[in-house]
């Protein structure tokens, strides 16, 4: 391969690791958020519970 080549070839991984990094830091956010959005739905449902208990 000549040097022009070897070069591109550099650069275009150098993206694509970029790209998997960029996605797997997206990724990891949106389970975080999700984490707790599912956490405060299960406190919000054992408040519930809670309240039903003491109606009855």
């Amino acid at each position: 391969m000549n040097s022009p080549t070897k070069i591109s070839l550099l650069f275009f991984l150098i993206f694509i690791i970029g790209v998997l990094f960029y996605v797997s830091i997206i990724n990891n956010s949106l389970n975080k958020k999700t984490e707790i959005e599912i956490y405060n739905f299960s406190i919000s449902q054992e408040e519930i519970y809670t309240s039903i208990t003491f109606q009855e």
